[in-house]
């Protein structure tokens, strides 16, 4: 008797069961009247229209401005860059980093080896080690631009220390995922990388003599050829006249070695003349200021904002680098100065707060943990 019940139950249980699945499956049916992918919650204004056409179209690039939560570091206080100067850096990236390389090596080389998105901060991001990020790099994929309200149209040599150096230097890490750099690059500085110390040569003369052209360079070779790479594009004469002088004639014959490796390098693997390269970028550079960076139909949508947020001058951008550096000076000496940070798919672009105020210092230096 119990055993009838028992098989009873059991099949009252299954047809229940068999039942709610059925039922599940009915509820589950995808209406056909309906689309499964989500609109965007923000509608494209004009703006958004040019990107799509110059970044997402031309280049399979998504040109982000809004600062977007899942982007951005949540480790930092943070805020966006205006819409203003977003439209700004828009333009003047398509024209002098994009336009660069379409000029020099095809549309196609952009196309096939540019970063997926490219993350626009309005403020800068200081690090708790006496340094403020440039920029971050994420395996090549994505690049982060901090400081975009900063941005001064006016002034090429001051978008190539704060912008194009950054950008130059992130790319060639791209490059070198793709192909490796020679190797016998590593062994011309060997003994004097110091991945953990980097930022405690201040001077420029404490570097340029073991032949580095930044302080950063001196991290690991691959900073050091990334760096190398950069500043050959964007550093003026007269600024490597100085590290030529301050490196002496033994760093200077490491720092001469090691432009012809790279340059044959980017000759025989992407069929780039580097001084080619370095032309077109010092004349599309001075070329910014002539241009029209705001289009007429983009005006309306800042109009309403009460203030536009102006670039700082330099004895303001030299104050805040004072300022951030006397605010974490008692932090740093309680921090370790091998302190990791980020993860090993990161670059950290970084310049040593205040540093730059002296004419051996190095102006911009690179962290990649």
């Amino acid at each position: 008797m119990n055993k009838l019940i028992s098989k009873y139950t059991w099949s009252v249980l299954l047809i229940a069961l068999i039942s709610m699945i059925a039922m599940g499956c009915k509820g589950d049916q995808p209406d056909e009247n309906k689309s499964v992918v989500k609109k965007p919650t923000t509608e494209k204004n004009a703006f958004d229209k040019w990107l799509d056409k110059n970044y997402v179209n031309a280049y399979n690039v998504d040109f982000k401005y809004r600062m977007e939560d899942n982007e951005r570091d949540r480790s930092k206080q943070l805020v966006p860059s205006t819409i203003e100067n977003s439209m700004k850096l828009a333009n003047i990236f398509r024209h002098s980093w994009f336009g660069v390389y379409d000029e020099v090596a095809g549309m196609h080389f952009m196309r096939r080896l540019a970063p997926r998105i490219i993350h626009i901060v309005g403020s800068a991001s200081w690090n708790n080690d006496g340094t403020i990020v440039l920029a971050t790099a994420e395996g090549g994929l994505k690049v982060t631009i901090y400081r975009g309200n900063w941005v001064n149209e006016k002034n090429p040599d001051n978008l190539n220390e704060m912008y194009f150096k950054t950008m130059h230097h992130e790319f060639t890490h791209i490059l070198h995922q793709n192909v490796k750099w020679p190797q016998e690059y590593n062994t011309i500085s060997a003994g004097g990388y110091a991945p953990s110390s980097w930022h405690n040569r201040k001077k420029m003369s404490e570097y340029a003599e073991l032949g580095f052209v930044t302080a950063y360079a001196g991290h690991s070779p691959s900073e050091d050829i990334t760096e190398l790479t950069a500043c050959y594009i964007t550093y003026s004469q007269e600024q490597w006249d100085k590290i030529f002088k301050a490196a002496g004639e033994e760093g200077s014959a490491k720092i001469h070695q090691k432009l012809e490796i790279m340059k044959t390098y980017m000759k025989d693997n992407w069929n780039i003349d580097m001084d080619v390269l370095r032309d077109v970028n010092n004349r599309r550079l001075h070329e910014i200021p002539q241009m029209q960076l705001i289009l007429p139909d983009w005006e309306p949508l800042f109009a309403n904002v009460e203030v536009p947020m102006a670039a700082p001058t330099k004895a303001a951008q030299d104050a805040y680098y004072k300022a951030g550096r006397i605010a974490l000076e008692k932090q740093i000496k309680v921090e370790p100065k091998d302190a990791k940070f980020g993860s090993p798919t990161l670059c950290y672009i970084a310049t040593q707060m205040g540093d730059h105020l002296d004419d051996e210092s190095t102006e911009a230096a690179t962290s990649n943990d």
